[in-house]
C-alpha cells in the first residue's frame, strides 16, 4: 500500500481502527475521519508509534451532520490529490433514541447517510485516482439477508430500540454498497461490504452501567484486528472485483434485493437535495 492513500472513518476505535492500523503496517498514507478530535488525535498518534508508519492525518467531522460531512470532504480534497480507499466503519450504538438537527435518528444519520454522502462527494477524486476501492464494514451476513429496512419509519420514530437501529442500518449499508457497485461500474471504482468479524470497540461505553460492565468482560477477551476489513482494502486479488460481501476473506452470497436497493439510494438522494 505504499504509496496509496486511504481514509477510514470511525478510526479511533474498534473496526476503524483495526482497518486503518493494517493499512498503516502496509505503508498507506491514511487519513482518519473521527468526530472527537481528542480521541482522533490519541489514537493518530498511538497508530504511528505502533506502526512506524508517519504519514497519518487526522480529519475531524461528525457524519450525522451535513455540514459536517462537506467540510471534511473538502479537507481531504485540498490535502490529498489522490484518494484510492474510502473505508468506511464508523458505528454509533444509542439505548435511547437520538436525533441529529434535522430531525433524523442518529444511527441512520450516522451509519447510512453520512457514509452515503461522503462516498458521493469524495466519488470524483476516487474515480480520478482509479484503481479505487470503497469498502463498508455492515456484519454477520444471516441475520442481515432478510432484515428490514423501515421505509415508512426510517427514522424510527414508533418503534425505536438500539437493536433495530443498528439492524437496519447494516441492512441498508449493505444494499447502499450493491447499488453503489452497479452504479460504479466501468468506473475504476469497486465497491464491497465486508463482516469484520469480533473486534474490541468503544461503542458500548454509551450503554448503562449494569450493561456496560457484563459487555465489557466479554470485550476484553476479543482482538484487536479486522483481517478481513483490511483485505478488502487492500488485497491484490481484489482488484477490479466488486458487488461482494467478503466474510473470513472470500465472498459470500447475499441476496441482491435490487428494488429495495434502488428504492434506498433515492431516498438517500432524496436526503442530499432537501440539504
Amino acid at each position: 500500500m505504499e504509496g496509496k492513500v486511504c481514509l477510514v472513518t470511525g478510526g479511533t476505535s474498534g473496526v476503524g481502527l483495526a482497518v486503518a492500523r493494517g493499512l498503516a503496517l502496509q505503508g498507506a498514507t491514511l487519513i482518519l475521519l473521527a468526530r472527537d478530535s481528542e480521541r482522533g488525535s490519541r489514537a493518530k498518534e498511538r497508530l504511528s508509534v505502533e506502526t512506524g508508519n508517519p504519514r497519518i492525518g487526522l480529519v475531524a467531522a461528525d457524519l450525522s451532520d451535513e455540514r459536517s460531512v462537506r467540510a471534511a470532504a473538502a479537507s481531504v480534497q485540498r490535502v490529498h490529490k489522490a484518494l484510492h480507499v474510502l473505508a468506511c466503519c464508523a458505528g454509533v450504538l444509542y439505548p435511547e433514541r437520538r436525533t441529529n438537527a434535522r430531525g433524523w435518528e442518529l444511527t441512520w444519520a450516522t451509519e447510512v447517510f453520512g457514509h452515503f454522502f461522503l462516498t458521493s462527494l469524495l466519488r470524483d477524486r476516487l474515480k480520478a485516482s482509479a484503481p479505487a476501492r470503497v469498502v463498508v464494514a455492515a456484519g454477520n451476513p444471516l441475520p442481515l439477508r432478510a432484515g428490514p429496512i423501515y421505509f415508512e419509519d426510517l427514522s424510527l420514530e414508533k418503534r425505536y430500540s438500539p437493536v433495530r437501529a443498528k439492524w437496519q442500518a447494516a441492512v441498508a449499508k449493505v444494499l447502499f454498497t450493491f447499488e453503489l457497485s452497479r452504479r460504479l461500474e466501468g468506473s475504476g471504482i469497486a465497491a464491497n461490504v465486508f463482516h469484520p468479524g469480533l473486534v474490541r470497540t468503544s461503542l458500548i461505553r454509551n450503554l448503562p452501567g449494569f450493561l456496560r460492565g457484563p459487555l465489557q468482560v466479554g470485550q476484553n477477551l476479543l482482538g484487536r484486528e479486522s483481517p478481513t476489513g483490511v483485505f478488502a482494502a487492500s488485497a491484490a486479488q481484489l482488484e477490479g472485483v466488486s458487488g461482494c460481501f467478503l466474510v473470513r476473506k472470500r465472498p459470500t452470497s447475499f441476496p441482491e434485493r435490487r428494488e429495495e436497493a434502488q428504492r434506498l439510494w433515492q431516498v438517500l438522494e432524496g436526503m442530499v437535495a432537501g440539504d
